[in-house]
């Protein structure tokens, strides 16, 4: 069967399918289904980080200014405080009693402390506080060093057993010299320094923390427990990271609990604290999930209806496609004869088919030249010894069947070594091909010559007996003797070799055994001197 068109010509394939175009709009639906879904869902978070970010942006204007507020009280006490008074810790004391406002500022108390870091004076008056050694905290080290104000890192007091924060300043004495630190604690559960976090929540899930990202801790909250819990290791929780590291805005990542936040971040002045609002994206985006809930439903209904009609009307277009293709599995599978497909249209469809017989074509082709290939020597053109034993074993089944006689000769030029050795393998190469030439020009057309390996060659004589190949050997000896090779214009090279025949006497015996009788009688023929010709006994 041959690829000839039959029918008449068809409409082409585009054309047809542009007659449906109108009904294949399924992806339009689910890309405008996904890029509104996706822009309202843009839109809806760009308006709720907005709104958080100005809520903690006025939550940090706010405690800045109460955190500015207590150094400024606690500084102008500072500058109250003469250099005299700081080697009388009683006059010390009234002179913090007699300041309410730090009382009032500063929940966990007052303390001086001296240039040496041993507590001069406290009010209110906690057990040990005075006399107490500061000289290892850090907001005392800091104040002292650069003879400012410094914050100190959130902790549990040691005296008060309350988390609180240092607020630190210099106690300047005479000649600008820094005679000691005026050091106020103020409560973190204080609604006075953060507001009231426990009823400032985000929405009904989400909440407002204060953090410190320098020592990378929870200052407020509004969950009093998770006051002082560090921040999750780094990496855990990326937007966090970010705003530890000083970035103002927002956006959404995976906290440490594991869930999905929309957050917003605002750093309190130069104190290295932020505001931070957290709200889960379940609760922030509940609103919009539930449209696009809807219009995912929607589009899911139009879907199918398409998807089903298309269906159908592509079944139906392509069907020369599927019938080509079920017989093309046939032929792969071996349950058909390999063989060019009829193409009923000359449409995208037939051009396909086409392409498919020009393939089939090409592959029968390239066997061919396989064949061929693994059958020849490519030096010499001559068969290989796999096709001449292939060739070989028929012919001598052949004569056992119907009668008949059958010789192998084989011929192995003289000293070839000595050829390569002297004048090339190039020279040896036009050797090979000239004794192949020789062979062929000699030789009947019924005779098959092949070269075996290396400078061996082997002919089968059909219908030729044992006297009758002794002569064409002799023939083919002599005509080889005589044969020259031009390495160059003035040197011409010529060459023999030596002949062993075997001929068939008993029907049993295989091709092997007729070329090693011939491979025993070129020994001999080597043996007697080269450039002749001995029979198998």
């Amino acid at each position: 069967m041959n690829g000839t068109s039959r029918g008449p010509r068809a409409i082409d394939l585009k054309t047809r399918i542009a007659a449906v175009v109108l009904l294949l709009f399924i992806a339009s639906i689910w890309l405008l289904t996904y890029v509104t879904t996706r822009r309202l869902q843009s839109e809806f978070a760009e308006v709720l980080a907005n709104q958080q970010f100005s809520h903690v942006g006025q939550a940090a204007t706010e405690i800045e200014e109460k955190i500015r507020l207590r150094f400024d009280a606690l500084d102008m006490v500072a500058r109250d405080i003469p250099p005299a008074l700081l080697a009388d810790p009683a006059g010390l004391r009234r002179l913090l009693e007699n300041r309410p406002v730090l009382i009032s500022l500063f929940g966990n108390g007052v303390v001086a402390v001296s240039r040496e870091g041993i507590g001069l004076a406290d009010h209110p008056v906690l057990p040990k506080r005075t006399g107490a050694s500061f000289a290892d905290l850090e907001y005392f080290r800091e104040t002292m060093a650069r003879g400012a104000a410094s914050l100190g890192k959130p902790r549990v007091g040691r005296f008060t057993q309350l988390p609180g924060v240092a607020f630190a300043v210099p106690i300047v004495g005479e000649g600008s010299r820094i005679g000691g630190v005026l050091v106020g604690y103020a409560n973190l559960g204080d609604a006075n320094l953060f507001g009231k976090l426990e009823n400032t929540g985000v929405g009904r899930t989400g909440w407002i923390a204060v953090n410190d990202a320098r020592h990378r801790l929870i200052v407020g909250i509004s969950d009093p427990k998770r006051i002082l819990q560090p921040f999750p290791a780094p990496g855990v929780n990326l937007m966090l990271d970010r705003y530890a590291a000083g970035y103002e805005g927002s956006g959404i990542s995976v906290n440490s609990q594991g869930l999905e936040v929309l957050s917003s971040a605002k750093q309190i002045g130069k104190t290295g604290w932020f505001v931070q609002a957290v709200l889960p994206t379940e609760e922030a985006f509940r609103p919009i999930r539930s449209m696009q809930l809807r219009i995912y439903v929607l589009a899911t209904v139009l879907s199918l209806g398409v998807t089903l009609l298309v269906w159908l009307v592509i079944r139906r277009l392509l069907q020369p496609l599927a019938e080509a293709s079920t017989e093309i599995r046939a032929m792969a599978s071996g349950e058909r004869e390999l063989r060019e497909l009829v193409i009923g249209h000359r449409d995208e469809v037939g051009k396909l088919l086409e392409s498919f017989n020009i393939l089939f074509r090409q592959r029968q082709a390239l066997e061919e030249d396989l064949e061929r290939l693994a059958r020849t020597d490519s030096l010499t053109g001559l068969p290989n010894r796999r096709y001449f034993m292939e060739t070989a074993t028929q012919e001598l089944a052949r004569t056992a069947r119907f009668g008949g006689t059958l010789s192998i000769l084989m011929l192995d030029l003289d000293r070839f070594k000595k050829v390569n050795d002297t004048h090339g393998h190039k020279a040896g190469d036009l050797v090979l091909k000239k004794l192949a030439e020789t062979c062929r020009a000699t030789l009947r057309e019924v005779d098959f010559t092949a070269r075996l390996g290396g400078e061996e060659f082997a002919v089968l004589l059909p219908g030729t007996d044992h006297a009758a190949a002794l002569e064409v050997a002799e023939r083919l000896r002599q005509a080889v003797a005589t044969a020259e090779v031009t390495l160059a214009p003035d040197t011409k090279l010529q060459f023999t070799a030596s002949f062993g025949v075997a001929t068939l006497f008993d029907p049993a015996a295989s091709v092997d055994t007729l070329l090693n009788q011939a491979d025993h009688a070129l020994y001999e023929a080597k043996h007697l001197g080269r450039n002749r010709v001995c029979g198998a006994a």
